[in-house]
Parts: C-alpha cells; structure tokens; sequence
C-alpha cells in the first residue's frame, strides 16, 4: 500500500493499520502497479476532501475479499433481472429476504441506502432506487479514474472491480449476469478513453454539506484537463461554459491546447466565486476534427440540492440510432426498453438542452423509457 508523502502521518498510520490484516505483508511498500477506489477509504462516499487529491496510489489483490474493502457502494443488478430470482413483488425492496440474500456484501444494501441519502434525495420507488444506485457507483468510480489519469507520472494505471457476475447478484460488477449494461460500464468507455477531457472541480461536495454551518465559504473552482494515452501528440480544442440550469449559456471560453503522447496536460485553474451553486453548471467539451471527443458537466452543490429544471425528454428512433431531446439540462441521461436489454453506444449521459444521438449495439427499441436525475 503505497500513500503520497504529502497525506498527514496519524491518518496515513490509519490507513496502513487498517489495511494491513487485509494485505499481504510483501504488497506494503511495493510501487503502485495499479489503483482502486481510493475515494471508498473512508465511510463518507462523498466526503471527497477526506484525501483531496493528495493520494498517489494504491495496490489491490483483485479478488472478491479485497474489492469488499475497496467498495461499498455494492450496486442494484436490473429489475428485469431481478425477476428472475424471484415472483413476488413484495421481495422487491432493498431490504427484502430475496434482496438481502443476493447482496454480496454483508450489511450492503444499507451501505448503498446511507450514500444515497448523502447525495441524493430519496427515491420513492424501487426503480428509481436501482437507478440512484448505478449513479453512485459510476459516479464515485468516475471521479477516481479521472484523479489518477490526470496525475499521469505519478499513477501509471487504473482498474476497477468488477466486470460481469456469475449469477444473478447485487455486486459491484459493470455488467450484470444477463449481460445488461450498468451505468459503470457507459460511464468507463469514457473515463477509459484514449483522449479524455476531465474537471477537477472544488465546490460544496469537497467540503461536505454541514447545514448546521450554512451559510458557510467554500471554493468554487474548475481545472481542466486533457490526458492522451495514445502513441500520438493531438491538437485538441478545449471549450468550457457557464450556464444556467436551462443551458443557456452566461459564460463560454475556448482554449487551443497541445498534448504529447502518453501525457496528461493542466489548463489555468478558473476561480467561478459568485457562481449560483443552485441554479448555474459548468459544461466541458473537447473537440479534435470538428468532432467532440469527450464531454461533461460539473455542478457546485449536492446533486440533491441542485435546482434541475424539468428537462421534457423526449425520445424517438431514427434507423438504427435513439434520438433523446431535451428542453433544459438534463443529468444522467437513462434509455431503456421494454426488457432492459439495450445495449447502446452510450447511456447515462448529459444534455446542454437539444438533442442527442446514440447508436443502437444490440437489442430491440421496444417500449423506450427514459429518465434523468430531475425524475427522483
């Protein structure tokens, strides 16, 4: 287990403590080979600051012991697949006999309710809870991908765990035992692509939102950052927006950047001080060939205290794309079908208002459905 000198010495000493029964005594001080989840090391799943950005690296044996340590976010499987396990609809509650018994994880399903309830308001179906679910493992995966290939040099891989199942189980795979795509794997193709625009943001979720000392100072920031992992150098072009929460744009810059191969490259940090954390969101695009090679969005509070307008998806089939239209920022957009078997070029995006195209992989656009975060 490996920690970045600049982590303070009685919480590196509980750390080392804590993972030492859990290890190897070869594995303590062996250079980084790969990283998991550093964000999970501490109970609050969203108390970012807890290592801010100061942790170099971590080695994981990659078994099913180790992964319970690294992540307790055990993720909903689909409901679909949960009805193959059982036909009482009664059963289906997180904390049901059939529930609790496919929870890979001893004591699970409340884990996944309490950082939920952190981040999120409550759901008030089950659905929406298998939704709320898949969100908190992408997003919490996302952010320490995205922490480790923007420290390039320092930290030379990630990995996560898991891939798939090997029955229908709540796990913390990307791909349920039916082959059903979780948000994980949607949001992995772009956190894992070769050029990635990624925003180290500061806001409300980096200090925690302690209501009994609102209304308190805290940072609000953006740093951008382009990482390449190709053998290429790329011209890339770099636009970023301020905007209000029916995407009307307030602010926009753009930025010709130059990226080496296998590099990681900063932009200026941008100070947002009076920035409406609200009611205002920042929106982040890299463009190379007239083409948007990666995206996304950033918001200044809790998501659960965040102002969304209601965005009126609408959905429709063109040949063998989806086309989702959106009146207002929409986040995390969700398409599924009848039978929760699409497979899609991607899933569980976000929209600046307009419209967006993704292409079908596999399965049929029967009885489309979709939702957003305003939805919970």
């Amino acid at each position: 287990f490996s920690l970045d000198r600049q982590v303070n010495i009685p919480f590196r000493k509980k750390l080392m403590n804590h993972f030492t029964n859990k290890l190897p005594k070869q594995l303590y001080n062996r250079p980084a080979l790969s990283c998991k989840n550093f964000f999970t090391l501490k109970d609050n799943f969203f108390k970012k600051r807890m290592i801010g950005e100061k942790i170099s690296s971590a080695v994981f044996l990659i078994k099913p012991k180790t992964a319970e340590i690294a992540l307790k976010t055990n993720l909903i499987i689909f409901i679909k697949t949960l009805e193959t396990v059982t036909d009482d609809p009664k059963e289906l509650n997180p904390f049901s006999y059939v529930m609790e018994k496919h929870q890979r994880n001893y004591g699970g399903n409340g884990k996944i309710a309490k950082y939920m309830q952190a981040a999120y308001r409550y759901p008030e179906n089950f659905s929406d809870f298998v939704y709320v679910s898949q969100l908190l493992q992408a997003d919490g995966i996302r952010y320490g991908v995205e922490h480790y290939r923007r420290n390039r040099g320092r930290c030379m891989g990630a990995i996560y765990w898991q891939l798939n199942d090997c029955w229908p189980v709540i796990s913390w795979s990307s791909i349920d035992y039916y082959g059903r795509w979780k948000a994980l794997h949607y949001y992995a193709k772009r956190f894992f692509a070769p050029v990635m625009l990624s925003c180290e943001e500061q806001s409300w979720m980096t200090v925690e939102a302690d209501m009994n000392r609102q209304h308190f100072e805290f940072e609000k920031s953006i740093r951008l950052n382009v990482t390449n992992e190709t053998l290429d150098a790329h011209r890339v072009l770099v636009k970023w927006a301020v905007r209000k929460t029916d995407a009307t744009i307030l602010r926009e810059e753009e930025q010709w950047l130059e990226v080496p191969a296998l590099s990681a490259v900063w932009m200026d940090k941008v100070e947002l001080p009076q920035i409406d954390c609200f009611n205002e969101y920042v929106s982040y695009e890299a463009w190379e060939n007239d083409q948007i090679i990666s995206q996304g969005t950033v918001i200044f509070s809790y998501p659960k205290y965040f102002h969304y307008l209601n965005p009126g998806l609408a959905v429709r089939v063109d040949g063998d794309e989806i086309v989702v239209k959106a009146e207002a920022y929409a986040k995390s957009v969700e398409i599924r079908n009848e039978n929760d078997d699409l497979i899609l070029e991607d899933n569980y995006f976000d929209i600046n208002a307009g419209e967006y195209r993704v292409k079908i992989l596999d399965g049929k656009p029967d009885g489309l459905k979709v939702r957003s975060v305003y939805d919970i």
